[in-house]
Formats: C-alpha cells, sequence, structure tokens
C-alpha cells in the first residue's frame, strides 16, 4: 500500500514544487471523475481512493461524489495494538473492524479491498466514522461527511469513448441473439454455449440452459468483480485478476461454467466492474432462467451410503455422555445421491438434502442448508467449505478435509448441528455469527508447520460451542496437536463468547485465550488430559471461568 500520508508545512522556498505537484495531479484526476477534494488534515484521517489498488487516495471529508466505486480507509499513523472501528451512516453498529494496515472500511479479500458502491447511497449527505480502540476503550474518533450528487455521469470506457449502460431488461421471452458477433463499442457481458467461449453473444437479454459460459469481452481492463444476483456491497461471487475475465472463473484456454439449472426460474442479474487506465468501469447484463429449470435437480449418479468418519477409543471420553460417530454426521442408514465437482451455490434459500459432493462447497448466497450429507474435498490451505452468504446451515452432515484443507468450514455466519468433522487442518474457524452445537470434531491432519485447534477464532462476537466433543489430540498417533479452542484478535477485536458443556481433551494448552478480550465466558466444560503443557492458558482475567472440571474426577479445572 502506499505510505501513510502525512500533513506537512509547505516551506517558503522551492521545496513546494513536489507537494504542489502531487496536489495539480490529484485535482486533475478529481475533475475528470467529476469529484470535490479538499484538503488532509494532520494525523490519522478518513480517506478513499477510486481505485481498488489505492493508487491515489484524496480526503473523503467535503468530497462530492455522483457514480462509481469507492475504497475508504484510515490513512495515518496508526499506534500498535490499536482496532479501527468504522461506522457508515448509523453511528451504533459497526460495519468493520480492522487490527491491521492498511485499515479499509469494508474490509478486503486477500487483499483485495472491498469497494463501497456509489450507485448504494442515497442521494445526500452520507458519514463514516473511524473509532481507534485500545485496552478495551476509544482512543480517538474520526468522523467525515461526503455527499452524493444527484447529477450522475458515465465512466469512461478503455478507449476514451462513454462506459456501457446499464442493458435494459429483457422481457420473460426474449430469446438468444442469433448474430456471432457483438458490438466492439466497449466492454460487454457475453455469453458462450462452449468452454472455448467462441461463438458468443451479448448476455443481456438472453435465455440460456444448462452450462453457460458468461464473460466480459474488453481490452486493457484489470481486476475485474463479478456479481449475480447481489449488490455491489456484498462479496464478489467472483474476482478475476488477469484475462479472460470469466463469471465462474477459468483458464486462459477454458471457462468455467454458469450451471443455469441450480438458478431460480426468472430474471437474473450480473454486474461486471473493471479497473482502467481511465477509470473505473461498469457492465449490466440481465438474462432469464426458464421456468423448467430445477434449483437443485437430483443428481444421476449411482447413490452410495456414508464410509464411517475415523473413531477413536480414548478412555478419557465417558461412553454415551458426548457426541459421537453414532449422533454427528450422516444419520445411519441414509443413502446419498453424489453430486461431482466443487459447487457453488449462488441461490438464496437452497437446501441441499442427501448427496454426497465430491467437491469443495463455497456457499454465496444466504439462508442455505446442508443437511444430511457428506461433503469431501481437500483444498490445501483453504477450506473444505466456505461461506460467503449468512445464516448457512449444516445439519447432520459429515465434512472430510482429505487431510489437506486448511479448515473443513470458515469463517463466520453459520450454525454447526449434530456434524462431524474430520481430517482438516483446522476443524471450524468461527469468527462471528457462529453456532456450533452437539458436533464432534477430531482426527485432525498434521502437515509441515501447523498448529491445528479443533476451533480457532481471530475475530469477531456472537460465537456459541454448546455441548460439542473436541479432541485435537489424536489417540492413534498420540499427538495432542495445538488447541482444542484458541481466541486471539489477530484480525479484530473478540467478544460475546459462551463456551458451555462441552468436552475437550488434548492440545499444547487445551483453551488458549489472549490478551484483551471481553464478554468471554466457559462454564460447564470437561477436559481431558493428553495435553502437553496444561488444561487452559489465558491471558485475560476478564475471561469467566466457572464450573469447569476434569472428565474423570470431577474435580475442579482452575484457570
Amino acid at each position: 500500500m502506499p505510505p501513510p500520508l502525512l500533513h506537512r508545512a509547505v516551506p517558503s522556498h522551492t521545496g513546494y514544487r513536489r507537494p504542489l505537484v502531487l496536489v495539480l495531479a490529484l485535482a486533475l484526476l478529481a475533475g475528470a471523475l467529476g469529484l470535490s477534494i479538499p484538503a488532509f488534515a494532520a494525523g490519522p484521517s478518513l480517506a478513499y481512493s477510486p481505485t481498488v489498488n489505492r493508487s491515489t487516495v484524496v480526503p473523503l471529508a467535503g468530497a462530492v461524489v455522483t457514480s462509481g466505486e469507492l475504497f475508504v480507509q484510515l490513512v495515518g499513523t496508526v499506534p500498535s495494538g490499536t482496532t479501527v472501528v468504522f461506522y457508515l451512516d448509523d453511528m451504533t453498529t459497526p460495519v468493520r473492524s480492522e487490527r491491521t494496515a492498511p485499515f479499509d472500511l469494508l474490509g478486503d479479500v486477500e487483499g483485495t479491498p472491498r469497494a463501497l458502491a456509489v450507485s448504494s447511497l442515497s442521494t445526500g449527505s452520507h458519514r463514516v466514522r473511524a473509532q481507534l480502540v485500545s485496552g478495551g476503550r476509544v482512543t480517538s474518533t474520526f468522523d467525515s461527511v461526503f455527499s452524493k450528487s444527484a447529477t450522475t455521469t458515465s465512466s469512461p470506457s478503455p478507449t476514451a469513448s462513454p462506459a456501457p449502460t446499464a442493458m435494459p431488461a429483457p422481457s420473460p421471452t426474449a430469446s438468444v441473439p442469433t448474430a456471432t458477433t457483438v458490438p466492439s463499442t466497449g466492454p460487454q457481458l457475453l455469453l458462450s454455449a462452449d468452454s472455448d467461449r467462441s461463438p458468443s453473444h451479448l448476455l443481456s437479454g438472453s435465455t440460456p440452459t444448462g452450462p453457460a459460459y458468461v464473460f466480459l469481452s474488453g481490452s486493457g481492463l484489470s481486476n475485474v468483480r463479478f456479481w449475480l444476483d447481489r449488490a455491489t456491497t456484498q462479496t464478489p461471487t467472483t474476482t478475476e485478476k488477469s484475462a479472460p475475465w470469466d463469471l465462474m472463473g477459468g483458464s486462459s484456454t477454458v471457462a468455467n461454467p454458469l450451471d443455469v439449472s441450480r438458478l431460480a426460474a426468472g430474471t437474473h442479474t450480473v454486474v461486471a466492474r473493471a479497473d482502467s487506465s481511465t477509470g473505473p468501469v461498469e457492465v449490466r447484463a440481465s438474462f432469464t432462467a426458464d421456468s423448467t429449470t430445477a434449483v437443485f435437480p437430483s443428481p444421476s449418479p449411482t447413490p452410495t451410503t456414508v464410509a464411517p468418519s475415523p473413531t477413536t477409543s480414548n478412555p478419557a471420553v465417558p461412553a454415551g455422555s458426548w457426541p459421537s460417530a453414532s449422533t454427528t454426521g450422516v444419520p445411519s442408514g441414509v443413502t446419498l445421491r453424489v453430486l461431482s465437482g466443487n459447487q457453488r451455490i449462488i441461490t438464496d434459500g437452497a437446501v441441499l438434502d442427501g448427496v454426497h459432493i465430491k467437491g469443495c462447497v463455497d456457499v454465496e448466497a444466504d439462508n442455505v442448508t446442508i443437511r444430511n450429507s457428506l461433503v469431501e474435498c481437500a483444498r490445501p490451505g483453504g477450506g473444505t467449505v466456505k461461506n460467503h452468504g449468512s445464516n448457512l446451515r449444516i445439519v447432520d452432515s459429515s465434512i472430510d478435509g482429505g487431510g489437506t484443507s486448511g479448515n473443513c468450514i470458515g469463517s463466520s455466519r453459520y450454525t454447526l448441528l449434530r456434524a462431524d468433522l474430520y481430517n482438516c487442518t483446522d476443524g471450524a474457524r468461527a469468527n462471528g455469527d457462529v453456532v456450533i452445537q452437539s458436533s464432534w470434531i477430531h482426527h485432525l491432519s498434521r502437515i509441515e508447520g501447523s498448529h491445528n485447534d479443533t476451533i480457532q477464532t481471530t475475530r469477531g462476537s456472537n460465537i456459541r460451542i454448546l455441548g460439542n466433543r473436541l479432541e485435537p489430540y489424536n489417540s492413534n498417533t498420540r499427538d495432542p496437536m495445538n488447541a482444542a479452542y484458541i481466541l486471539a484478535e489477530d484480525q479484530g477485536e473478540v467478544s460475546d463468547v459462551v463456551v458451555s458443556g462441552n468436552f475437550m481433551n488434548g492440545g499444547n494448552y487445551t483453551v488458549m485465550a489472549g490478551a484483551g478480550m471481553g464478554g468471554v465466558s466457559f462454564t460447564g466444560n470437561s477436559f481431558g488430559r493428553n495435553y502437553r503443557y496444561g488444561p487452559v492458558r489465558a491471558g485475560s482475567t476478564s475471561v469467566t471461568w466457572s464450573g469447569n472440571v476434569w472428565a474423570d474426577t470431577g474435580s475442579v479445572v482452575p484457570l
């Protein structure tokens, strides 16, 4: 990222030229984008960039915007160990907490900042607040007010001609255009029936069936983000760093398909946004999914039955008292239908019931349910199941990480109920709005350099860990691993965590809780003795600790 911008008095000699040139350059850029820019204040301040690489950063206070995207951040020197908490308009509900620079209003995805879409804002004034929090108290507050003007302008295309505007929504009976070429007036969202993207037609107005290969045409583009039926304030469906720019990703020669049979009947919209040398570009196109398609059709391969997960004969576990193979995972007698390959769930409210997914799962929709199912996938360094939506529920299901997945599931806004997780480096990443209940997490995968935890929290609040069997200790290899539950504010503040009624066994320390956290309680848990150093290491006396006992004797485990 660029170095922090600091206010410095301009001397009276020729040294004024460099900052003056910078100011003039920013002013010229602002004029081209239709922005009004004031000057920076001393110390940390709220600023934004119109480009995702943050190459041009200007003050947010007093800015007037009309269209495009804002990448808002707090610039300047922030003391080490400080958390930056952001608010947008509603000063009672934070939108983001950032622990390390760059401090982005909406956070980032793998280093790429999330954009605040101007189109999502109402006309008028808007306020952004950044609070610096250290040691549990607010040390500084920075407010900036900017405005969205009612006047709208189009962003220029890479060839300096006007950028494509939103295409008119088609009628429900629109068909695929018969032309084999498309206009070359600028970037376009195109559709092909073949994975090599040829021939192609305009996506707008089409009614594709089966596999559809959707991509953005155009030259001089970079960092293309796609949203399918989602607000552009949410995480993109796909982010492409290099051409060709495919909605579902792909290689230079083969695009990945959008399976239209998984979409609800009706109109769907794709938004593509890209950076270019002349400014941001946005293209929209709507298409129709035929009413005869199903959201999740029944797969045709031969049904399979579930292989049992690894078992343990750990004598520290009282028989029948805690979740086990008989009470978690796919219920006995369930026959599963096979879904081969990685699955992207993009339909809100979708239900997967009784399936054996031989691939990883990316949930990019809200209120999705997976039940009575098995997911088998090795995703080195990543999650077998990755949730990008809200309110994901996984019930009576098993997740097998194949021995190399970085975690079985991550990392927020989900519920696990009677789930069986195994063969992952970490079991569950729980970073906010998470419930893990009556589940069994065990037989973690030891790989070179790994620090294995059955549950790991590095930020977030509203976390409930209730009535589970958490076993980092592997009785087959006698490896205690790292922790049953580790809490650390590595990525942001941690608060409102309840850990109750669990059996936990193993780890260097079975429970590890960092300093400075508030609202964290451990009550009524039972501990085994297969740890390396001790049952608990807590860096903060603010952790509530009561009723925690040894499983074999019932005596109290002290904090």
